[in-house]
Order: structure tokens, then sequence, then C-alpha cells
């Protein structure tokens, strides 16, 4: 087995890389024979730490032979099972680490083995870094080989949200390079567009916040979204969130970490649909955490100055506010015929995500 990690090592040095981390965390192959968790062999592979790391000496002497001895070999070395039992940082996964400098690997990144998901892929609101305590545990322990930490903006403000901003500092960086017409605090209607003569057309107009014809929309304590998000929001209020779709969740956690009293009214069977596993796990605990009560399958029926009715179970409910907030998502923005080709993307065709923007972007970038 470990020549397949030689193998796989010898295309990347064809392919023109100087090196390769070997994946020793994430409770994957390598991990299974570091962890107790899963190694229970009897044999030179099981029990002591030495033992239990033999066959990460096996995968490098395997890739040094096959690629040579000046090709870098790294791991990502798991030091911390969240998993009683399991990998405990400042005693074998230190004493792991020391094997691993031992065999010759040239740097270490500090990483998670066995546990919770969460942990091994860690969603965006994690802080940078998070993991740089285990880097240090093991540079004070005695690791003379580099250690490195785990590192994991409208759109920026929700809480865990503002990594967000490298994709704005990207496009700003590289579209400047390119020397691309940026014109701002223009809008961009047809006879603008026209004037500049153009062979094809994308259109990336976005979308419009979706206000629904309730009763009571309009009222003086009603606040789209966009403008929760773009100033500074009045504390220790009692708010209602009108939509639990990923928008209104992040809208209302954003006010909950602002010490309002925040409830969330959603007429789907649940909140946060379609956001990825693992990041709406975190979602919804922070929720729970600041105490956000949530109402599913319960649609809005009218809204007076300081209170909303909606129905649940058949039920009308009635819930007193300072504040509504309309978070309902969006609705795409309509623009006229062009008479030239017109490509349209990303809110502008349905309202989704970002990646789904990108894509759109890239792809009608590749068509014209």
């Amino acid at each position: 087995m470990a020549s397949k990690f030689a193998k796989a090592a010898s295309v990347a040095r064809r392919a023109g890389f100087d090196g390769v981390e070997v994946e020793a965390a994430h409770g994957l192959l390598v991990d299974e024979f570091l962890s107790p968790l899963a190694n229970k062999r009897t044999d030179e592979y099981g029990g002591s730490v030495e033992n239990r790391a033999r066959f990460a000496k096996l995968v490098i002497d395997n890739i040094k032979q096959a690629c040579g001895s000046n090709f870098t070999v790294t791991a990502r070395l798991g030091v911390i099972d969240y998993v009683e039992g399991g990998v405990e940082p400042a005693t074998d996964g230190l004493e792991l680490a020391k094997e691993f400098e031992r065999y010759g690997y040239a740097a270490l990144h500090a990483d998670v083995g066995f546990g919770d998901k969460e942990k091994r892929l860690e969603p965006m609101a994690y802080p940078q870094a998070w993991r740089s305590d285990l880097a240090k545990m093991l540079k004070d322990g005695g690791i003379n080989i580099p250690v490195i930490g785990g590192a994991v903006r409208m759109a920026l403000v929700p809480p865990g949200k503002s990594r967000m901003d490298w994709l704005v500092d990207y496009y700003t960086t590289i579209l400047a390079d390119l020397q691309v017409d940026i014109r701002t605090g223009v809008e961009a209607n047809a006879d603008i567009i026209m004037r500049e003569h153009p062979d094809e057309v994308i259109l990336a107009i976005g979308s419009d916040p979706l206000v629904p014809p309730v009763k009571g929309i309009n009222g003086k304590n009603v606040v789209i979204y966009p403008a929760v998000l773009a100033s500074s929001y009045p504390q220790n209020e009692r708010v209602v969130v009108g939509g639990g779709g990923l928008v209104g969740s992040e809208t209302a956690l954003y006010l909950a970490e602002n010490h309002n009293d925040v409830t969330i009214i959603e007429m789907l069977p649940d909140i946060a649909m379609g956001m990825e596993p693992i990041s709406k796990k975190y979602l919804l605990r922070e929720l729970e955490d600041h105490h956000v009560a949530i109402f599913r399958s319960s649609r809005i029926k009218e809204l007076t100055e300081n209170s909303v009715m909606f129905e649940k179970d058949g039920e009308i409910h009635e819930l007193t506010f300072d504040h509504f907030v309309v978070a309902f998502g969006g609705k795409s923005r309509t623009f006229a015929s062009l008479p030239v080709p017109t490509h349209v993307i990303g809110d502008a065709v349905r309202v989704g995500k970002l990646v789904e923007a990108v894509r759109d972007g890239y792809a009608a970038g590749m068509d014209t």
C-alpha cells in the first residue's frame, strides 16, 4: 500500500512538482494507523506511538526511493482527535510529530484526526488559523522542522462571512492587472450600453429583495434586510425576521449577535434549506446559542405597527416587535431587450449562491 503513495508522488514529480504533502490526518488511511481509535493491531504496526507511526515511515521511504532524496515530503498530521480515547496533542500528538521529524518529513501541517466533520472541514465562520495553537504546541515541544497551523463582506456583514472579502480583493487586483475599464456610479441602462457599440453584452445586474404582498409590509417599523446589513442596527430590541432562508437566517444571527431578541418566521418546514450541511449545522447551533426563536411551517398573514400575525398548524399567532425585517430572499432584476447577443448571468437569471454566479460569469466569458 505504501508503494501507491510513491506512485502518486512520482506522477507529481513528472508533472513538475518539487514535493508532495502526505495526508496523515482527517481519519484517512495513514491517520487510521496513527490513532488508537482505529488502530487495534497487535503486530509491529500497532500499540506504541513508534509502531503506530511505522506505516508513515514506509510511505516516506517509498516516496524518497521513487522520487529521489531531494524530493520534498511534508505531512498534514492529525495531532488531536476530538473523540475520547484518541490522540491527545500534548502526549501522543507530540510524540507522533517527533517520529515524523525523525523519519525525514520536511515540515508538518498540524491538523485534526478523528472527530466531528465540522472540525475537519470547518465552516467559513471559524476564525482564521483557529488551529494555530496546535502548531505552537509542537514547536514548544521541541519540533525543529517547520510547523504550520490550519487556516481555515452586504454578504460580508453576517457573522462568519468576512472572508468572502478575499474574492473582492482578488477581482480588484486581477481586473486592474488586465486593465479592465470599470465605471462605477453609472446606471447601466440600454442607451448607455449601446453607446459603447458592443458586439455582445453580459448582463450581471443581480436581484432585488423580494417583498411579498402582505398587509402592513410597508409599515414604519418594517425594514428590508439590506438596510440592516448596510448600517449600524439598534441593540436590545425585539426583532422579527420574516424569512428563514440563507439570507434570513444569517441576518437573524447578525441581529442576535448585536444584542437583539430575535425571532424567525419561515413558511417552509426548515430554515437555511439548500445550505451546505456542515455550515448549516454550525449556523443552527449559533442560532440556538444566541436564543433565536424559530417558527417553521408558518405563514405570515398581516403586519401591524408593532406586531405580526402568522398562521401555524391552522392557528393564528401574534408576536410583538420593535422592528420587522423583510428577508424573504430576492427576485431577479429585469432589463430591456438589446439588439446584440446578450448573456444574462447570476442572480439576474435565478437568485442563487455566490459560487453559481462566479460559474455563470466564467462560462459566459468563455462563450463570448
